[in-house]
């Protein structure tokens, strides 16, 4: 079974991993997005993988977690490319590796290690979030995001303003770019706003968020008239 544990076009993320058919339970995942975000029990998987570019590091690298019996290749094709062979890459890796993206993410490593490590980087994650879908919930429907929520996001915070009020959204994008808040933009497939808060998103970044959703909503809320 593979699937994406963060899903960023609408902010879905499982909590738990998903339990595969046991008649062939081999699972596998990207994690590309929520990676290093919080604790993962690694012995649940077959094969994880998660670009750099979201919480770790520069673009240009990808951490891959194979479990040793998948390294053997038996059910390898016998026409596949040696670069999509888990088997030939793990006995030859590559004499060219990306020195200045492995270098950035092992200082980003070393310095989640000394703030307490994933548990730490879990209780930033969900209390990051927390701050904005509270903004949401707590709106009277002005915002609105439509993921149950227990599979939100602690990653990707899509939300809508007066059921997707297309002119209300392009004001928010262009006062909130004022300020420097960019690329709040949702996906092209179902627009609205999408606030991306990886691991580099300080603290008081989305508190400059919150407090700035606030503030349009008192300004462009239409209130009932006496």
């Amino acid at each position: 079974m593979y699937y994406c544990d963060n899903e960023t076009i609408h902010g879905v993320e499982y909590r738990k991993p998903p339990t595969p058919n046991p008649r062939n339970p081999l699972l596998m995942t990207d994690m590309t997005s929520n990676f290093f975000s919080k604790p993962i029990d690694v012995s649940k998987f077959g094969i994880i993988y998660a670009g750099s570019q979201k919480n770790y590091g520069i673009p240009g690298l990808t951490i891959m977690v194979v479990r040793n019996d998948l390294l053997k290749g038996d059910q390898e094709l016998g026409s596949l490319p040696s670069e999509y062979s888990y088997k030939k890459q793990a006995k030859n890796p590559t004499s060219k590796p990306p020195v200045f993206a492995i270098l950035f993410a092992l200082e980003y490593m070393k310095y989640m290690k000394s703030i307490g490590g994933m548990k730490e980087i879990e209780r930033q994650a969900i209390a990051k979030s927390q701050m904005l879908y509270d903004v949401i919930d707590n709106s009277g429907g002005f915002y609105r995001n439509l993921v149950e929520k227990s599979s939100r996001s602690r990653k990707n915070i899509h939300c809508i303003i007066q059921n997707n009020n297309k002119e209300l959204t392009e004001k928010f994008k262009k006062e909130a770019a004022k300020r420097g808040m960019i690329q709040i933009s949702g996906h092209r497939s179902v627009g609205g706003l999408r606030f991306s808060i990886y691991n580099g998103m300080p603290l008081d970044g989305v508190l400059r968020m919150k407090n700035f959703m606030l503030e349009f909503q008192q300004k462009y809320e239409m209130k009932p008239k006496l």
